[in-house]
Parts: C-alpha cells; structure tokens; sequence
C-alpha cells in the first residue's frame, strides 16, 4: 500500500471531524480582528508612547497608553481602550487606503463561511450516524460523502478568496503619506506590503518612532481553516474517482461513537449552542 492509499484510510475520519474542527475556527474568526496596526514612541529605549489599532471585520478597537498618564490609569491596567467603526477610525484611514472596503469584504466572506460551515455541522450531528456524513433523504453513502466534500471544496474557495484579499488589499499605504514617509529626514527603515513597519530615529533626542502592521489572528485562522476545508473536500470527492476504494479505519478507535452522542441532552445542549 502506497503512501497515498494509505492516507485515504481515514478519509473517513477527515470527513466525520472537519466540520466540527472548522466550527471551531469559524466561531474564534468572528472574535478576533483580521488585522493590527500599531505606532510605538521610545525614548532612550523606554516606551513612552503606544497605540494600536485591531481592525475586525465590523469594528475597530485601538487601545492607547502613554507613559505620562500612565499613574492616572494604573486601575485600567495602564492603558485605554475605545471601539468604533471601521470607517470612522482615524489611524487605518489616515495611513492606508480602502480599509473600510476590505472589512466590508472580509465581513461578508465570514459571514458566508458562518452560514455553510453551520449548516454543514447541523445536518452532520443531527444524523447521528457516524462516519457517514451527511445525511440527506436516502441518497446513497458514497453520493453522502460527495456532497460533503463538495460543500467543503466551496468553503475552501471562500476562506482562499478571504486569506487572498487580506494579503493583497491590506497594506497599500496612502498615496500623499508614503511621499511624506519617503522624504523624511529621519527614516531609518520602511517596508511595504501586507507585513509592513515604518521606523524612524532622531538620533540627537534619544527618539525613535515606529509604525508596524500586519495580518492578525483572523488571517491565520483562515489559512488553517482552509487546509481542513481541503483536506475535507479531498476526503469527500475522492469517493467518486476509480481505482480509489480502499478499506477506511473507522471513525473512532472501538469502532462506534460514544455513548453521550447518541443521549437526547446532547442535542438538545448542541441546538442551543448553535
């Protein structure tokens, strides 16, 4: 048995899990931003000054410390934090262009990958069927697997086009404010591009400011949530191609799911969940 062959054993066990593993990482990518932009002022190597900027899909929060305010604030940890709209946040918008368009897309592709993902998942459970995925009417076992992977094939593409549209629309800095970027005196370091920073150094004051930013906890989300979306389609579609009927292990190790499935609590608790 070839190495390929091998891993279609538990193909099976990639399409029992998936939907719940990418229920998972769907439900953490509606809490955390797709990406952060943080400004940080040194003087003589102590921060004196931060600002950072989380950008979710539907919201910004920035969170602000600085160093003279810092004893006023000891109760708050130090620090203040504001949440607004992507569009009325000052510092994306002032730095980089069509940040509003990119949450506005990124919100509508979760969204998307929210409803199929959960839809996936419903049908899955309440079948209670292990290891034979979706149950639909009474279309036939490798057709089941089919459509399941079919269903995952088009999740993938709504994560690829996400991941893709974070990684080449964010970024792009502001025309007017990459010239002025450019021709200062004290810049030290400038890169571009999704994982950018823009760092300055005023070597007579003992300042140094710098400007970072990047892709965040969403975009890496994403890109694991796509390899299992992959990986489930694979499983799925695999099922129609000749020469390709192999012996599958089972789902679980003693061959039968446990016993707290198949209890009316538990789906009752998961209904109420989801």
């Amino acid at each position: 048995m070839d190495r390929w062959q091998k891993a279609l054993t538990f193909r099976g066990r990639v399409a029992y899990f998936a939907p719940y593993v990418l229920l998972i990482l769907v439900a953490a990518m509606n809490l955390v931003p797709f990406a952060e932009i943080s400004s940080t002022t040194e003087e003589d190597g102590a921060v004196v000054s931060s600002f950072t900027t989380k950008l979710h899909p539907d919201h910004a929060v920035n969170v602000v410390y600085s160093e003279s305010s810092e004893e006023d604030l000891e109760a708050f940890g130090g620090d203040t934090t504001t949440k607004t709209s992507v569009e009325d946040d000052f510092v994306a918008n002032a730095f980089f262009e069509d940040i509003p368009e990119l949450a506005e897309s990124v919100d509508e592709r979760l969204s998307q990958v929210t409803f199929w993902v959960l839809l996936i998942v419903v049908i899955g459970f309440t079948a209670k069927n292990s290891g034979k995925g979706l149950q639909i009417g009474t279309v036939t076992f490798s057709d089941r697997r089919a459509i399941q992977g079919a269903v995952m094939a088009f999740i993938s593409v709504l994560m690829l086009l996400m991941v893709g549209s974070i990684f080449s629309d964010f970024g792009t800095l502001d025309e007017e404010v990459k010239e002025d970027i450019e021709n200062d005196e004290d810049l030290a370091s400038f890169n571009e591009g999704a994982w950018g920073a823009i760092v300055q150094e005023t070597t007579e004051d003992g300042i140094d400011n710098a400007v970072k930013w990047g892709p965040s906890w969403l975009f890496y989300f994403a890109l694991l949530a796509l390899l299992v979306s992959l990986a489930a389609a694979v499983a799925g579609l695999s099922t129609l191609m000749p020469g390709l009927d192999v012996d599958e292990a089972p789902v679980w190790p003693r061959g039968e799911a446990p016993a707290f499935l198949d209890k009316e609590f538990t789906m009752a608790w998961f209904g109420a969940v989801v």
